[in-house]
C-alpha cells in the first residue's frame, strides 16, 4: 500500500450535491515507491448515495432551520459546524491530495529518459500485483480495479503497453511459468472496462498471449 496516494472518491448525494472526498491509502500504485514530490497520480471511484441521504452541510442547513437561526447567526453556525465533520476535511485532503500529484507531475523531469523511467516503474509495479510478489491472489473485484487505475494514469504513461502488459500477464502464473487463462465471464468484464477508454483490442490482443512479450 502508497503511503502516499489516496484513492478519492466522487460522492453523489441525494441532496444534489457532488463532493470529492479522499476514501483511504491507495491499494495499488503504479509509482511506488515515490515521496509526495516524485511523479504520481490519483484513482477517483464514483459512488452515489441512497436516496434519502443527503451531505452534511445540507443536514446542517436543515439544523440551523429548525433552530431558527436567520442571517449571519445562521451563515457561522453553517460554516463552523461544517468545518468540524468529517466531511469537509476530508473534500480538502482531496484538493490537497490533487494538487500535490499535478505538482509532482508538472516538476518531473519529461525527457525521454524520464518517460521512459516513469514506464518501466509502472509496468514493474503491474506485474508486481500480478505476479507471486504481489499482495495475495488478485481476485477478479481487485484486477478490475488495478485495470481502472491503469486507465486513469496520467500522459507520462503509454497507457496502450501497459494494458498490453496487464492483460497478458492476468493470464501467466508467473510462479508456474505457464499461461493459465481465464474464466470468460471476468474476460468480458474486464474487456467492457477498457472499451469505455477505447482500448478493448489492446486488452484482448495481450490476453491473447501465451506468453508476456518480456519473457519471450
Amino acid at each position: 500500500m502508497c503511503n502516499v496516494c489516496y484513492t478519492l472518491v466522487q460522492q453523489n448525494f441525494s441532496c444534489g450535491h457532488q463532493h470529492l472526498l479522499r476514501k483511504e491509502k491507495a491499494a495499488y500504485c503504479l509509482f511506488y515507491p515515490h515521496t509526495a514530490d516524485e511523479y504520481h497520480s490519483l484513482f477517483t471511484q464514483y459512488q452515489s448515495k441512497p436516496r434519502d441521504h443527503e451531505c452534511k452541510e445540507c443536514m446542517i442547513r436543515k439544523e440551523a432551520g429548525t433552530k431558527g437561526l436567520r442571517g449571519a447567526e445562521r451563515h457561522e453556525f453553517v460554516k463552523n459546524t461544517y468545518a468540524r465533520t468529517w466531511e469537509s476535511r476530508s473534500r480538502v485532503e482531496a484538493k490537497n491530495a490533487i494538487a500535490q500529484a499535478k505538482k509532482s507531475r508538472d516538476a518531473t523531469d519529461i525527457s525521454e529518459e524520464g518517460v521512459a523511467a516513469i514506464n518501466v516503474r509502472a509496468r514493474d509495479q503491474v506485474k508486481f500485483y500480478l505476479g507471486r510478489c504481489g499482495r495475495g491472489q488478485m481476485t477478479p473485484a481487485k484486477r478490475r480495479h488495478l485495470l481502472k487505475i491503469i486507465l486513469e494514469a496520467p500522459p507520462a504513461v503509454d497507457r496502450k503497453a501497459l494494458i498490453r502488459v496487464f492483460g497478458s500477464y492476468c493470464v501467466f502464473d508467473q510462479k508456474d511459468n505457464a499461461w493459465k487463462g481465464m474464466p470468460s465471464e471476468e474476460r468480458s468484464i474486464l474487456v467492457a472496462i477498457a472499451r469505455r477508454a477505447g482500448l478493448s483490442r489492446t486488452l484482448e490482443e495481450g490476453l491473447a498471449m501465451q506468453k508476456p512479450e518480456d519473457l519471450e
